[in-house]
């Protein structure tokens, strides 16, 4: 559930990943890339590049 709302923060504002984190509930914001890159097999830096609405 926390991932799916990153995905919508990702897509849809221009919150730091950092900031995306801490919104969904990661107290350790270093972890967040991690665990998303292992879920969607893509870093979330990259899921913006990709997936971002202007």
């Amino acid at each position: 559930m926390r991932m799916n709302h990153a995905l919508l923060l990702l897509q849809n504002s221009d919150y730091s990943v950092q900031t995306i984190a801490n919104k969904v509930g990661y107290k350790n914001a270093g972890h967040f890339p991690g665990i998303f890159k292992k879920t969607y097999g893509i870093t979330p830096k990259r899921y913006r590049v990709i997936h971002h609405i202007p």
